[in-house]
């Protein structure tokens, strides 16, 4: 890409951003995940430009990431400044081939294991509420009796 369209990308960038409309993504303590790489592929692909924040202990420099999501991402860094590079890939293009959707075992598996997480959340719900509803009850006066501040009366 000529410099002369980085600056206009750039320039595109910054407005989006002062108006609250550039989508942010941050790489994580994980570093750069296919499932990363899939989600800004993802952003990249509706909305054109993005921008990456690499997090405190993602372990990657700028510059290094930079040339990472690059190439795995068929994107053209536009700026990079402190922890943040901002990435432009025209709108319209094909997925690239290295972050395809995850293959049918892939799905599978992660189709029983948001399941088991579901089931595990639900347990975990009706033991706090089994456990509201017997501090409630231990509260409770029983019938035909007063409260101890009536009871001198």
């Amino acid at each position: 890409m000529h410099i002369k369209d980085r600056k206009v990308w750039r320039a595109r960038a910054e407005a989006l951003a002062k108006q609250k409309k550039l989508i942010r993504v941050q790489v994580g303590q994980l570093g750069i995940t296919p499932a990363f790489l899939r989600a800004t592929s993802d952003v990249l692909q509706k909305h054109g430009l993005v921008r990456v924040k690499l997090g405190e202990g993602c372990g990657l420099d700028r510059a290094n990431a930079a040339d990472v999501l690059e190439r795995y991402l068929d994107a053209v860094c536009v700026h990079q400044i402190g922890f943040t590079i901002t990435l432009y890939r025209r709108q319209g293009l094909p997925r690239p081939s290295n972050t395809q959707p995850l293959n049918e075992a892939q799905r599978e598996q992660a189709a029983a294991e948001a399941a088991a997480a579901e089931a595990e959340a639900a347990a975990a719900a009706a033991e706090a509420a089994e456990r509201r509803a017997a501090k409630k009850r231990a509260g409770q006066q029983k019938p035909q009796q007063r409260p101890p501040e009536f009871s001198v009366l």
